[in-house]
């Protein structure tokens, strides 16, 4: 397999795994993440898309996912759809008006 044929596999997998976790198909969610981590075997995007692909992974999973020498627990206090780094913002802190 060509290295553009694993980056696309990193850049699909992820989505169509989403689409198979809400229609209730953890499993075969599951199996697409762990394809896409394997993906990046080699690419140099590996370092800044695998933390994503692993917390998702662990999020489907409901446990702790280990993958080479990074683990990673689930987060489940984050609604759907939500990066977890972002940001909350009160208006009233950032000067809005009243």
């Amino acid at each position: 397999m060509s290295d553009s044929c694993n980056l696309s596999a990193f850049l699909l997998f992820p989505k169509v795994a989403c689409y198979y976790h809400e229609i209730g198909n953890k499993d075969r969610a599951v199996e697409l993440l762990e394809l896409a981590l394997k993906s990046l075997d080699g690419h140099g995007a590996k370092e800044f898309c695998q933390p994503d692909l692993l917390q998702t992974l662990t999020n489907y999973k409901g446990e702790e996912v280990c993958y080479g020498d990074v683990c990673v627990v689930p987060r489940t206090n984050i609604s759907s759809g939500a990066t977890p780094n972002a940001e909350q913002e009160n208006p009233a802190e950032r000067g809005a008006l009243e």
